[in-house]
């Protein structure tokens, strides 16, 4: 999940194999239609990302995408959007998908990169 440096409520979530060049990519104009469109929004920076889905077909990594954007956008319409929610968010997909997950090998991680103070992100 990438956040607005600008602006904390606009965030992308999105797949890619090569996180470097797909955030080079949304901050220079070329990523996605929602941070091209947006010139005012960028820099975007990583506030968390999930590893460990190699084992996954797109159709299963696109599904937790999926899972992560609608409890997101609950989230937001609910009055609790908060950066730090959407992150928790994120791991809550995390932690269903490894609940019921047997194999140890297979299980997949949720990464934050940022810290967070009384729920607010320290820059």
């Amino acid at each position: 999940m990438l956040a607005s440096v600008k602006d904390f409520d606009r965030t992308y979530t999105g797949e890619t194999k090569n996180l470097p060049r797909r955030l080079y990519q949304h901050n220079s104009g070329n990523g996605s239609k929602g941070t091209k469109t947006s010139p005012f929004h960028r820099p975007y920076f990583v506030a968390a990302y999930i590893c460990g889905l190699s084992h996954l077909n797109k159709g299963e990594r696109m599904s937790l995408e999926r899972k992560w954007k609608l409890k997101n956008r609950n989230a937001i319409n609910g009055a609790n959007g908060s950066l730090l929610a959407r992150v928790r968010n994120g791991e809550a997909v995390v932690n269903e998908y490894n609940e019921n997950q047997q194999d140890l090998t297979k299980r997949i991680h949720l990464m934050i990169t940022m810290k967070f103070r009384n729920g607010d992100p320290i820059v």
